[in-house]
């Protein structure tokens, strides 16, 4: 069955066929949080020679467990503080595709840590995975992550990989003009097969980026539409005991013009010198000779 054919990939001398393996693994046992699987992961994670094949293994774990967020960063704990980036990248990602749209603290807290981290795709990983979770969050409990984004964004130093990243958990955060939310499953509980494979391809753009655009399929509205039997819009309002900063859009971005203006220096080139040192030089010639001459 699927379980044997899983297994003979995971065995293969072949990095690719075993991290194919990991990826048929998160598809096949998504959303049930299947204990065969999470072992299969969990050894994989741990034991694989391949750097690829660690991080793919850990990053499957947030599909098998995106029924039951809660579970997802206790079981990566462990692996979110080896000392191998790959699989602390892997265990960002797996956190962020379970916990996407919670905002669940225990998620966050285990975030954290790796937006500081030494390596630059892991920061990368955590901007991105944290983005996710916090995706459709109050726009008081997103102010310092938004403030962080915006940091690495305009700090002209900043390494490209966390760049990058931020760019796109920019993206995230404000995606759908903040009105959609990340919905790998149904009300049913049902898992949105279209939304898993989309969410499946978005983390391959580490090898082709333009894969990231797929994460715009995971998008579910969370706006709320009321219609009559002839859905039509019928006269309603809505009240709301809730402050207005709790729904409050965020303070647009003025960038400082006049911020390190100061007065350009002029490049001259090497042999622009060269030539007016030239000229100079003729010009005091001509007028040596011009007093040596006599004039009757």
């Amino acid at each position: 069955g699927l379980g044997l054919l899983i297994e003979q990939m995971v065995r293969d001398s072949d990095p690719i066929i075993r991290y194919g393996a990991c990826l048929a693994t998160a598809s096949a046992y998504v959303a049930t949080g299947n204990n065969a699987g999470i072992r299969r992961l969990l050894h994989v994670a741990v034991s694989d020679v391949s750097d690829d094949v660690r991080r793919a293994a850990v990053m499957s774990l947030g599909f098998v467990l995106c029924s039951t967020p809660s579970q997802c960063p206790r079981v990566v704990k462990l692996l979110a503080e080896s000392y191998n980036p790959h699989v602390r990248y892997g265990a960002a990602m797996a956190v962020g595709i379970s916990c996407s749209g919670t905002g669940m603290k225990e998620a966050v807290a285990l975030l954290e840590p790796m937006l500081t981290d030494a390596v630059d795709f892991v920061q990368q990983g955590a901007l991105i995975a944290m983005a996710m979770v916090m995706v459709e969050q109050s726009e008081q409990s997103l102010a310092p992550f938004r403030k962080r984004l915006m940091n690495h964004i305009q700090d002209d130093r900043e390494v490209t990989m966390t760049k990058m990243g931020a760019i796109m958990a920019q993206g995230i955060i404000d995606a759908g003009g903040r009105n959609v939310t990340i919905g790998l499953r149904a009300k049913s509980g049902y898992p949105r097969m279209t939304a898993v494979l989309s969410m499946l391809v978005f983390t391959q753009y580490w090898y082709w980026y333009p894969l990231s655009y797929f994460i715009s399929l995971t998008f579910v509205p969370t706006a709320f539409i009321g219609l009559d039997s002839q859905l039509k819009m019928p006269m309603c309002s809505v009240t709301s005991h809730c402050k207005p900063s709790l729904f409050a859009y965020p303070a647009p971005v003025n960038l400082d013009d006049k911020k390190d203006k100061g007065k350009l220096v002029k490049a001259v080139l090497s042999t622009t010198a060269k030539a007016k040192a030239k000229a100079a030089k003729k010009a005091r010639e001509e007028g040596k000779e011009a007093e040596g001459m006599d004039v009757d």
